[in-house]
């Protein structure tokens, strides 16, 4: 019933999964298309607790289509840095839950703050950026898209070395590195990689640049 998690270097992300608007986890799961279906609840239990507690219902009847079946928890009393689990259990016009799905979990790391390039930039891009005092990633992730299209542009993980530590790239020195049309916007992020590379991490808020 989750959608599963796609590769942390995808070109399209979907499952459960960290988000760049806010310190949040998002979570998607699969429509049971089944005409008596009213509700969806969803379900949290971080690694410190003993039970899982149901934290939100989606009216299927009032949601926006294509939010019905997304969930982004962002609420004060989510747990950063420990595993959050999560089910979905669908509730009929009567109140009567099905089965829970399958769950699953994420851990929300700090986000990195991202600084330049923001705005107009000449040549190849250098990025910049900083970690969260005392919490470098195990490895951190480039992704860049076109603005408007969405369309990937690079999507690279690298693991932190004394090198990347020094918290910038640039982009010249890849091997391969990316072609940026003139004129065109381009929006970038860094995401921070934990342990477990499908299930722990944070995205940066998006930073835009044009090539010129």
């Amino acid at each position: 019933m989750m959608v599963p998690r796609s590769h942390d270097t995808a070109a399209i992300e979907q499952g459960i999964d960290a988000v760049p608007e806010s310190d949040g986890i998002i979570l998607q799961w699969y429509d049971l298309r089944d005409p008596g279906v009213r509700y969806y609840d969803i379900y949290r239990q971080n690694e410190n607790e003993t039970y899982f507690r149901k934290i939100r219902r989606i009216d299927l009847e009032t949601a926006f289509p294509g939010s019905d079946t997304v969930y982004i928890d962002d609420s004060e009393d989510l747990v950063l840095k420990r595993y959050n689990y999560y089910y979905v259990k669908a509730v009929n016009r009567d109140g009567l839950e099905g089965s829970a799905s399958d769950t699953v979990k994420y851990m929300l790391l700090l986000k990195a703050e991202t600084t330049r390039p923001d705005g107009s930039v000449q040549g190849m891009p250098v990025l910049y950026w900083s970690f969260p005092a005392g919490d470098i990633p195990n490895f951190y992730l480039v992704r860049i898209e076109e603005e408007f299209t969405n369309r990937l542009i690079l999507s690279r993980k690298f693991a932190v070395t004394d090198f990347f530590e020094m918290q910038e790239l640039d982009l010249s020195q890849l091997e391969n590195p990316p072609q940026f049309i003139l004129n065109f916007s381009y929006r970038w992020r860094l995401d921070s990689v934990g342990p477990d590379s499908l299930f722990s991490g944070s995205e940066s808020q998006w930073r835009i640049f044009t090539a010129q």
